[in-house]
């Protein structure tokens, strides 16, 4: 009934659309059909919409309130602007975009989003990208930056008082690379400038002078990443490589080293000698962490990544990249840690060095009493701008002066300024960043027990602060709590900013979000908490499934007073409800399992629990359910022993009811479909009788021609008696509406520029159908390689390869809408690419093409001896199939057939995909393991339909009556695959029949370790093939295990990951399979996006010539 009732709904489709190409050739007299096909089809819908709604098994959505995560926008900018740099003090807010730089006052409270006064609008004229943006808030001063000049802007006290372009002087100088700049109260500018690899001044530019101190020529590879203004002097911080003149005045050896440097000047140093010996009281210090190896003898290199001062001033925060070498196998490896430095100490350390200078009068007797020594301090102190071989340190002219007093001399004797001290200022360690290689930190700030960090590529992560104690040593490694992405692709140091109250002001393109860093702004959902974050944030959740995340102080006053529960981990979720008319309630939802003594009731009436499992739940009621709209869950939560979950049906369309259709609705729906039969009956006759030569062609393709096409053979370009022209692809021949599945490309057949037959694809590439080479083929389908072009630019045309998969069976068209649905929501690195799909020869044949994957399928690779791969290459594509998987698994798809044979290689063999999921079972038929039935089993899923699954990688509990179908049967099949990897060319369970596989199973039996496995990776293959699918890991769970195993393999025995392995001779292994007792005990992991593929009736069939459905 149901497929003369899609093919009535097709000829009222393609009706219309027969009509429309027909009527320029016959006049208006086609027109009233027009509106007949239109009407036809809607009365076609209407039945389908009563009975969607009287449906029994009615799909209830749970419901859940969002929060944004990315703060609240206080600024948008027109879409052409982007938003550049931020710079905030006390009330005022900085904004510089590409094309203008504002000035705000929050005129509200400050913890406000809203309210934000303009003070100040100047436009950009420079073509440079802005370098520094400051808020000198006490001065009301603007300070901005370019490459080649700096610009001083007095900021109005109200809009009313601001001038249009500002009341603003320019201070220009050498063009640069880089720089940062302090103003001092009195408006001297000094600026930090970078001007290449080797060359970099600091210079005091007045209104009327400029003071410039350059590096030496020995310096190089300067780099300023942050400057401050505190007490009487200027500060910035960055790193150089330059002579370790420490290391040479003990060991009378060359060598250069890389350090953080922290450079001080006086704000009034006005002394200058010529020859670039300009501000003399420069000094700099050495910083670095505690806890690393700063010794003498350590040539580690450090760099500054990016730096930050607190708000209130008292505190300095620097990112150091420093390199590691490992003196074993001198392998250099470069690690990032967080310091805080202290800059009251860092002040007295400056003090210190310039005090102890004081007191020396000859250099020649420091130099005595350092060589080979290195025992006082002293002997790390130097002057640069004395001009002996090793210029150690003494006083200034005559001594008695400080730092800031070398201007009331002008003696040229003995001016031993420029000092520094290479004996590292250290601060302490807060933690060490876990950074990917491509990854680059551009900005950093410290609040609320945790670091914020601002990368390059537009994310903001927050990260803990603190040591964590691992039995009894403190641990460094930082854990990140909470991140976002930003539509940035070019985030810069200037990108993020907190202001007085701790918020955290950001750029987003051409927006600036504002985000107050609590529990509730960024953890809005129980998912996103980080429970070990700080902020001691808890989720109070609420019987009718609504929650919201607090701190543990705010548990009394909001949570419990107002009957919430506090939780400090995330409590089950009911998503679907659903009814079988045996009287089950399936229960869909996450962490379904948690729950201890659970009682179920429907409408207060008792339903008994059949299964509880992490995502289902099966009970079964006596009484029938009326139309009910409150199922309730009560039992133990954690430390809530009453916890409750009611979850409310009367906002949804359907209810569960007592599954009874009313019997008018019946009728009604009997009568509309008599009614859409007479009708389509009409309009087919009419039109047949008024355009008879077009009458067959419309029967075949309403009726899709009717059984399966079976030739082994295939050519999607016509037999040679059928010439082929441009006309020849009609698209109403060759059209097809799938339903919701996809497009189908009705408008796609066309022919190339010299007559070849092409089909557009939805990427704007051209299928060559002359091209088609087939390189596998089944009793449904087969796969084809073929040729596309695409324009890569105007005029340049290249090729790719893609597969396509073509569907023989015209009757298969509904298990190819499901598979074509499931192929487009896929999209990861490792799932083989779904393009696009359509149909050609009258419509017999469905194809969908998919990315080509050169290298073939992975089972081919291992059972070719010629192929040698290694313990690591195998560690690489276990890695890969299980991120994959857990993609999979979050789309709650379930593959029934992971194996060898459907992971596909790239051309390289170093990347592997999986392929051939969504209902590639029922259609296709593998040829690696032979084509006999031997390997399959037959399962009744979806009532009597038959489905066959290859026995070899299907789960014990597949074998039994009533299976389910889950992320855990993957998992299973996945430690099969596992075990293909490395025993290569011998198949599972050789030489055993199903039977005889599902009676070794039962007992308790699994398949021993192959030879060249890592024990650990076996011991995770047994974890998988657990009888207890609860107790077997989930992919997330999966790949975790396989970083930790590979990581310690790496650490352990790295030289063994190059090894290569062979496939195994049958005189190396004689059976594939050893006898187990009991598998090694497990613990219960947490379960995850798994949902359940249905049945109610299963059999496994051994003999299958000898078998009949049932």
């Amino acid at each position: 009934m149901f497929i003369g009732y899609y093919r009535l709904i097709f000829i009222s489709t393609n009706c219309n659309n027969k009509i429309q190409k027909l009527a320029p050739a016959h006049g208006l007299r086609l027109f009233p059909l027009v509106g007949l096909c239109h009407f036809s089809f809607f009365i076609l819908l209407l039945p389908i919409i009563q009975l969607i709604f009287v449906r029994t098994n009615a799909l209830v959505q749970s419901h859940t309130y969002l929060t944004s995560s990315e703060g609240e926008s206080i600024l948008n900018l027109p879409e052409d602007q982007q938003v550049l740099a931020i710079a905030s003090q006390e009330r005022l807010l900085a904004i510089a975009s590409n094309e203008n730089i504002y000035v705000f006052n929050n005129t509200l409270n400050s913890t406000d989003t809203k309210g934000y006064e303009e003070l100040l609008k100047i436009p950009l004229n420079s073509n440079e990208s802005i370098t520094d943006l400051q808020i000198l808030a006490a001065q009301r001063i603007l300070l901005f930056c370019f490459f080649s000049f700096c610009r001083i802007c007095q900021i109005p006290v109200n809009s009313t008082s601001s001038s249009p372009s500002g009341n603003c002087t320019t201070r220009n100088f050498q063009q640069t690379e880089s720089l940062r700049a302090v103003l001092s109260p009195e408006n001297r500018l000094f600026v930090r400038a970078i001007y290449s690899s080797n060359s970099a001044s600091i210079l005091a530019i007045d209104k009327t002078e400029t003071l410039a101190a350059h590096d030496y020529s020995e310096i190089s590879e300067q780099r300023v990443v942050s400057s401050f203004h505190s007490g009487q002097f200027v500060y910035f911080i960055g790193s150089a490589r330059r002579v370790d003149l420490p290391y040479q005045l003990e060991a009378e050896k060359l060598r250069y080293r890389t350090d953080v440097r922290m450079t001080r000047v006086c704000q009034d140093d006005t002394s200058q000698l010529g020859d670039g010996k300009s501000l003399e009281s420069r000094m700099e210090l050495v910083l670095s962490c505690d806890g690393l190896d700063n010794s003498l003898h350590n040539n580690a290199n450090q760099r500054a990544i990016t730096a930050s001062r607190s708000t209130d001033g008292k505190t300095l925060l620097v990112v150091i990249e420093r390199d590691e070498i490992n003196d074993q196998d001198d392998i250099e490896s470069q690690h990032t840690f967080a310091c805080r430095f202290s800059v009251e100490e860092l002040e007295n350390a400056f003090e210190q060095l310039w005090n102890t200078c004081q007191k020396v009068e000859s250099t020649k007797w420091q130099t005595k009493q350092c060589e080979g020594v290195m025992r006082d301090p002293q002997c790390f102190m130097f002057s640069w701008e004395l001009e002996e071989r090793l210029p150690l340190c003494r006083r200034f002219a005559q001594g008695g002066l400080g730092n800031c007093q070398l201007n009331s001399t002008k003696s040229l004797v003995y001016r031993a300024g420029w000092l520094e001290n290479f004996n590292a200022t250290l601060g302490t360690l807060i933690t060490e960043l876990s950074i990917e290689p491509e990854a680059k930190i551009v900005a950093v700030e410290e609040i609320e027990d945790a670091l914020l960090l601002g990368f390059q590529n537009g994310t903001i992560q927050r990260v803990a602060n603190i040591a964590t104690i691992v039995e009894g040593q403190k641990q460094y490694q930082a854990t990140t709590f909470w991140n976002i992405t930003l539509e940035n692709n070019q985030f810069s140091h200037l990108g993020m900013v907190l202001d007085e109250n701790n918020h955290l002001i950001f750029a987003n393109k051409n927006k600036v979000r504002k985000l107050n860093l609590s529990c509730p702004t960024m953890y809005p959902q129980c998912e996103d908490i980080a429970w070990n974050d700080p902020l001691n944030c808890i989720w109070c959740a609420f019987p009718d499934e609504t929650g919201l995340t607090i701190t543990k102080e705010q548990m009394l006053e909001m949570c419990q007073s107002r009957g919430g529960f506090a939780l400090d981990t995330c409590p089950p979720l009911v998503t679907e409800v659903t009814r079988e008319e045996s009287g089950t309630l399936t229960i869909w939802g996450k962490r379904l399992n948690t729950m201890k003594n659970l009682n179920i009731s429907f409408c207060r009436k008792p339903c008994t629990i059949d299964k509880q499992l992490p995502d289902t739940i099966r009970c079964k009621m006596n009484l029938p359910f009326g139309h009910c709209k409150t199922l309730s869950l009560e039992g133990i939560f954690g430390s809530a022993n009453n916890f409750t979950i009611i979850h409310d049906l009367s906002k949804q369309h359907n209810q569960i009811s007592d599954g009874k259709i009313h019997p008018s609705y019946v009728m009604r729906a009997i009568l509309v479909i008599l009614a859409v039969v007479l009708i389509s009956i009409a309009l087919v006759v009419i039109y047949c009788s008024l355009y008879p030569k077009y009458a067959k062609r419309l029967i075949d393709l309403a009726f899709f021609r009717s059984g399966n096409n079976r030739d082994t053979g295939y050519n999607p370009i016509p037999p040679p008696t059928e010439t082929l022209r441009p006309s020849t692809f009609d698209p109403h021949t060759f059209g097809l509406a799938l339903g919701n599945c996809a497009h189908s490309n009705q408008n796609s057949f066309v022919s190339g520029d010299d007559g070849s037959p092409i089909v557009m694809l939805a990427d704007g590439s051209q299928l060559d159908l002359r091209t088609f080479e087939c390189i596998g083929e089944g009793y449904f389908s087969k796969v084809c390689r073929a040729l596309c072009r695409y324009q890569k630019e105007k005029g340049v045309t290249e090729t790719k390869r893609v597969a396509v998969k073509i569907i023989k069976s015209a009757t298969a068209i509904e298990e190819v809408k499901l598979e074509v649905d499931t192929l487009k929501k896929c999209k990861h690195p490792n799932i083989v690419q779904y393009i696009d799909h359509f149909i050609t020869d009258e419509m017999r044949l469905i194809h969908i093409v998919l990315e080509y994957m050169g290298g073939g399928d992975l089972h081919n690779f291992l059972i070719d001896r010629k192929n040698m791969p290694t313990i690591g290459d195998a560690f690489s594509y276990i890695i890969q199939i299980a991120k994959g998987m857990a993609y999979l698994a979050s789309q709650r798809i379930v593959h029934r057939d992971l194996a060898a044979r459907n992971c596909m290689l790239d051309t390289s063999k170093r990347v592997v995909k999986v392929t051939d999921f969504g209902l590639s079972r029922a259609l296709t038929r593998s040829k690696l393991y032979g084509e006999n039935d031997e390997n399959y089993v037959y399962i009744y899923v979806s009532g009597n339909q038959q489905q066959k699954l290859p026995y070899r990688w299907t789960a014990i509990e597949c074998f039994r009556e009533d299976p389910l179908f889950s992320e855990k049967t993957d998992v299973w099949a996945f430690g099969v695959l596992i075990w293909e990897i490395f025993a290569r060319h011998v198949e599972p369970y050789e030489n055993m029949k199903s039977i005889e596989v599902k009676k070794f199973l039962e007992a308790g039996e699994r398949l021993e370790c192959p030879k060249h496995c890592p024990e650990p990776l076996y011991e995770l293959m047994l974890f998988c093939w657990d009888e207890d699918q609860i107790k077997r890991p989930n992919f997330d769970e999966i790949y975790l295990q396989l970083e930790n195993i590979f990581d310690e393999l790496m650490k352990n025995a790295s030289e063994s990951m190059n090894c290569q392995y062979e496939s195994l001779n049958d005189s190396e292994y004689e059976t594939p399979i050893t006898t187990r007792q009991s598998l090694p005990p497990t613990q219960p992991s947490s379960y995850s996006h798994s949902g359940l593929s249905s049945t109610s009736t299963t059999r496994v069939v051994d003999d299958l010539n000898n078998s009949t459905a049932i």
